[in-house]
C-alpha cells in the first residue's frame, strides 16, 4: 500500500512538472505566433533575402535587405547562394502567411526530431525532469531556437532522419542525409566522419559520396552565382560574433584573447586561430581516437553512443555555434546522461546543464570569469558531457544496443 501511494505521488509530481514546463513552451510558442513584429528574426533575413535575390540584389548587403525591410535590419544573410531558392520561393509568399508557414514546418520539424530521439537514441516519455530538461538545457536553448525562427530544426532533422538510417545499417541514406543537413551552414558535413566510425569497413564509399554531394552542390552555387558566392564567402570570414549568442570555443578564446591583451572586441590575433585550431584538433582527435580504439580491441561501442558522442564534441569543437544550436545536443546530452559512468549520480550534471543563470553584474575583481561562466554556460555543459561520454568510452563495456523507445527513465525520476 505505501509503495503504491509513493508509486501515486510520484506520477502525480510527474504530470504536475511535465504540464507547468509544457505551459511555459506553449506561452512562448503563443507570444512567437502572435508578434511577427519582434520575433522569429532570422526567418525575417531569410524572407529579404529571398525578396532581394528575385529582385536582383546582393543578398549579403543589408543595404540590400534594408531596401526591402519596413524596419531597421541588423542581421546578414550568411548562408550559400543555392540555399536563395529556396528562400525566394519562400519569399513570394505574403509576409504573414510565410512566417506561419515557417513556424509550423519548425513544430512539425520539432515533432518528428524528438519523435527518432524517442524511437533510436533515448526514452523521452515525460520522467519528471525530462520536460523541464528539454525546455530549460542549455541555457533554453528550444525556446531561443522558436524565438530566432533560424533552420535549425531543419538541419537537425534531417540529419536525425540520417542517424536513423545509419543505425540500421543504412549507410548511403546517412551519406545523402548528412550532405543535405549541410546545405545552409556547412559545418555539419564533418558528422559525416560517422561511416568511418560506426563501420570502418563499410562506410568508406557512403563517406566519399557525402563528400562529393556536398563539393558538388557548393560547385554548382559557385557556377550559376560566382559573383555571390565570392560575397558568402566574405561575408562568412567577417563574421566575429561573442558572448551567450554564439557560446563556442573560438569566440571563447577570441574574448580570453581580447581581455588579456586589453583590447576591444573584434580586435583579437591570429595567435587565437592558432589557439583554437590546436584545441579543436584535439577535440577532434580525442573523439575519433576513442570510438576507433575499440573497434581495434574489438569491442565497438554501439552506433548510438557514436551518434551521441560526435554531435557533443561537433559543439564543442565547432568555430561557431549559436545560442539556438544547441538544440543538436538535447536528445543526445539525455542518453549520455543514463549512462552508468563511475559512482557519481547524473542528476548533478542535469542540474548544472538546466540551471539558468541571471544575468552578472559584480564588482569583483573576478568579474570577467564570472561573465565568461555565464556566457559560454552552454559550451562549458557541452565539455561535461563530452568528458562525460568519452569516460564512458574508456572505461565501460558495450552492453548491446541501449533501448530507446521503452527504456528506463532519467536516474533519479
Amino acid at each position: 500500500m505505501t509503495a503504491r501511494r509513493a508509486g501515486g505521488r510520484s506520477s502525480g509530481l510527474t504530470t504536475v512538472v511535465a504540464l507547468a514546463f509544457a505551459w511555459l513552451f506553449v506561452s512562448t510558442l503563443w507570444i512567437v505566433a502572435t508578434d511577427q513584429a519582434q520575433y522569429q528574426w532570422d526567418f525575417n533575413t531569410y524572407f529579404l533575402a529571398g525578396k532581394a535575390f528575385a529582385a536582383g540584389d546582393d543578398p549579403y548587403l543589408l543595404a540590400s535587405l534594408q531596401k526591402q525591410a519596413s524596419q531597421p535590419i541588423d542581421k546578414p544573410f550568411l548562408y550559400p547562394p543555392l540555399t536563395l531558392h529556396v528562400f525566394a520561393a519562400m519569399a513570394s509568399m505574403p509576409r504573414e502567411a510565410a512566417y506561419t508557414l515557417w513556424l509550423l514546418a519548425k513544430l512539425a520539424m520539432l515533432a518528428g526530431l524528438l519523435w527518432i530521439w524517442h524511437r533510436d537514441l533515448v526514452d523521452l516519455r515525460p520522467a519528471v525532469l525530462t520536460v523541464p530538461f528539454m525546455v530549460l538545457a542549455f541555457n533554453s536553448t528550444l525556446l531561443w531556437d522558436l524565438e530566432a525562427g533560424n533552420v535549425a530544426i531543419f538541419e537537425q532533422f534531417i540529419l536525425w532522419c540520417g542517424f536513423a538510417a545509419l543505425f540500421r545499417g543504412r549507410n548511403w541514406e546517412f551519406a545523402i542525409c548528412v550532405a543535405l543537413a549541410a546545405q545552409f551552414k556547412l559545418m555539419p558535413q564533418v558528422l559525416s566522419i560517422a561511416l568511418l566510425l560506426v563501420a570502418p569497413a563499410r562506410g568508406l564509399k557512403p563517406f566519399l559520396a557525402s563528400w562529393a554531394i556536398f563539393g558538388s552542390s557548393l560547385a554548382l552555387g559557385a557556377l550559376m552565382h560566382p559573383a555571390l558566392t565570392a560575397e558568402f564567402f566574405r561575408a562568412a570570414a567577417a563574421v566575429d560574433e561573442r558572448g551567450h549568442h554564439t557560446p563556442c570555443l573560438l569566440s571563447l578564446i577570441r574574448d580570453v584573447f581580447d581581455h588579456a591583451r586589453g583590447s576591444a572586441a573584434g580586435t583579437s590575433s591570429k595567435t587565437a586561430l592558432v589557439v583554437y585550431g590546436l584545441f579543436a584538433l584535439a577535440i577532434c582527435w580525442r573523439t575519433a581516437e576513442v570510438v576507433l580504439r575499440r573497434h581495434v580491441q574489438e569491442r565497438p561501442l554501439p552506433p548510438r553512443f557514436i551518434a551521441a558522442l560526435l554531435c557533443i564534441g561537433f559543439a564543442v569543437a565547432a568555430p561557431r555555434f549559436k545560442s539556438y544550436a544547441y538544440v543538436q545536443l538535447l536528445g543526445p546530452a539525455l542518453y549520455v546522461l543514463t549512462l552508468p559512468v563511475g559512482s557519481g549520480t547524473p542528476l548533478v550534471d542535469l542540474a548544472l546543464i538546466c540551471a539558468v543563470f541571471p544575468g552578472i553584474y559584480n564588482p569583483m575583481p573576478a568579474h570577467f570569469l564570472l561573465e565568461v561562466f555565464h556566457d559560454y554556460f552552454p559550451w562549458i555543459a557541452a565539455v561535461i558531457l563530452w568528458l562525460r561520454a568519452v569516460g564512458f568510452a574508456r572505461t565501460s563495456e558495450p552492453q548491446g544496443e541501449p533501448a530507446a523507445s521503452g527504456a528506463g527513465e532519467l536516474p533519479g525520476a
